[in-house]
C-alpha cells in the first residue's frame, strides 16, 4: 500500500478514490496551507500577506499545480 495523500499531481491525472479507513489511522484528508517564514514577512510586505492569508487554492488546484511542476520536471 502507498499513501495517496491529496493535493498531489496523481489525483490531477488518475480518478482515484479514497478506501474506507474506519480506524481512521491515516488522518483523513489534508488540506494545503501556505506556510511563510517569519523572517520572510517584511519582504512580502503586510498587504501581499493579508491577500495571501485570504487566497484559497482548494485541493483539486493544487493536485494540477503540482501536475504542472511534475511534467516541467520530466521534460
Amino acid at each position: 500500500m502507498i499513501p495517496l495523500w491529496h493535493p498531489q499531481f496523481l489525483h490531477h491525472r488518475f480518478q482515484i478514490r479514497a478506501l474506507e479507513e474506519p480506524e481512521g489511522l491515516l488522518g483523513g484528508t489534508d488540506k494545503a496551507t501556505l506556510l511563510t517564514r517569519k523572517s520572510s514577512e517584511m519582504f512580502i510586505g503586510e498587504k501581499a500577506l493579508k491577500a495571501l492569508k485570504q487566497l484559497y487554492l482548494g485541493n483539486e488546484r493544487v493536485s494540477e499545480l503540482d501536475d504542472l511542476l511534475q511534467s516541467k520536471d520530466s521534460s
